[in-house]
């Protein structure tokens, strides 16, 4: 009997008994980034600007409730950010908004200094965006890469 209760509770497991075990029926939205642009350096460090871009390739509207980024820039590692507002996409539809990165120069390196001028780089972001569905937060993973011009802020 002990061996019935055992495997009853091991198959409700198994089916994903209350666990995110299957994701929901979306496509992931799609996140690019349009632009790259230097609000502040010093000499400890400074500050990014990446202008994203999110779009919604489903047939219903999404509400999202924030995003990871990591920015690669030239091959260097410039920080990962938490950006935690809220968006909502309807169907077809894109967001842009700007997230601030924040880098040093300790963990950038000086040879990234030179990455910061004018003109077009290469990039790489990844990370996830969160989407509120049935009152969860479902995480959706992105990487995408390419080139993105860099500009200087006001």
């Amino acid at each position: 009997m002990r061996y019935i209760a055992v495997a009853s509770v091991l198959a409700v497991a198994a089916c994903g008994g209350g666990s995110h075990s299957v994701a929901p029926d979306l496509i992931p939205p799609e996140v690019e980034l349009k632009q790259v642009g230097v609000r502040s350096v010093g000499l400890t460090g400074g500050t990014l600007d990446a202008r994203i871009t999110i779009r919604n390739p489903n047939g219903t509207t999404i509400r999202g409730t924030g995003l990871l980024l990591a920015l690669e820039v030239q091959g260097f590692h410039f920080g990962e950010t938490e950006w935690t507002r809220g968006f909502e996409l309807a169907p077809d539809s894109t967001v842009t908004f700007t997230v601030p990165v924040g880098f040093e120069w300790k963990t950038v390196g000086m040879a990234a200094r030179g990455v910061l001028g004018y003109g077009d780089v290469r990039y790489e972001i990844s990370g996830r965006t969160y989407i509120l569905l049935t009152g969860e937060t479902w995480r959706f993973p992105y990487s995408r890469q390419g080139n993105v011009p860099i500009v200087r802020l006001p």
